[in-house]
């Protein structure tokens, strides 16, 4: 599982690098502009500043799944946020069971076909 993860999020820097390179192929291809070189600088760095942090943040992310006691937490709230889920659906479900089954009740509180439960014809 360690390694489909790091394969997942190496896929995440490639495409940021991508996406990067593609940036500063078309800020290229739009020609000389009036801004200045030290402008233009400024740019770049802000764009290499950008992937830097970036860089940090998925290897950050990268670390923390394969530190033992990460993924167990990280197990741990994934089975609450599990049980969390069922537990409100559960509760949801009732409360809707419950409106239908008051809205099928005749106007007196009593269920249809009288107090035990049939008429006979």
């Amino acid at each position: 599982m360690a390694d489909s993860i790091k394969r997942a999020w190496d896929e995440v820097g490639e495409g940021f690098a991508d996406l990067g390179r593609r940036l500063s192929e078309n800020f290229k291809k739009l020609g000389p502009s009036q801004s200045t070189e030290e402008d233009q600088e400024k740019v770049r760095e802000a764009l290499r500043t950008l992937s830097d942090q970036v860089d940090r943040a998925l290897t950050s992310v990268g670390d923390t799944f394969r530190d033992p006691a990460a993924k167990e937490g990280m197990q741990r709230v994934v089975r609450s946020f599990g049980i969390a889920l069922s537990t409100s659906f559960s509760e949801v479900s009732d409360e809707v069971r419950r409106h239908f089954d008051r809205r099928a009740e005749p106007q007196g509180g009593k269920p249809a076909g009288g107090e035990d439960g049939g008429e006979e014809a």
